[in-house]
């Protein structure tokens, strides 16, 4: 981390996993060393690593004392992730409209469109894993306008 920062590295995102840690090999990540490596730059950090949840969010700031905090995989499945529980967020269906939607103004191939609404829909109520004609449906799907025909 050092070294990056005297390359002219302004912020670091530090994940708590190794090359080593992932994929059918993952564990939780070390937020303890995300933190070593915040108290030893100085330059803002923002930490990525087992964040799944608002609740993950505040605990990884409060583990790490970093600036920020990032999610990958989970955003797919919950884009309002970063929103407070109390914040009235929108159910997975809603979500997926405004995707829908801004695949419209920002094309994309549709295995991209279609990963993404399987990311979206499989751990939601009444969603593809309750649904598995639903599921079918968006795998034999064309077109982004048939995926919206779908899940409307």
């Amino acid at each position: 981390a050092k070294l990056c920062v005297d390359a002219g590295a302004q912020v670091l995102t530090v994940h708590g996993r190794t090359r080593d840690n992932k994929g059918a090999a993952a564990t939780p990540a070390d937020w303890s060393i995300i933190k070593k490596v915040r108290e030893h730059v100085g330059v803002p950090v923002i930490a990525n690593g087992n964040i799944s949840k608002y609740q993950d969010v505040m605990a990884c700031l409060e583990a790490t004392g970093c600036d920020g905090v990032m999610s990958a995989e989970w955003l797919r499945r919950n884009p309002a992730l970063f929103s407070p529980p109390d914040a009235n967020p929108k159910d997975a269906f809603q979500l997926t409209a405004e995707y829908l939607q801004l695949c419209l103004q920002y094309p994309c191939p549709v295995s991209f469109i279609r990963s993404h609404l399987f990311k979206l829909l499989t751990t939601v109520p009444h969603g593809l894993t309750d649904n598995p004609d639903l599921r079918q449906e968006l795998q034999e799907a064309k077109t982004e306008a048939q995926m919206r025909d779908i899940v409307e």
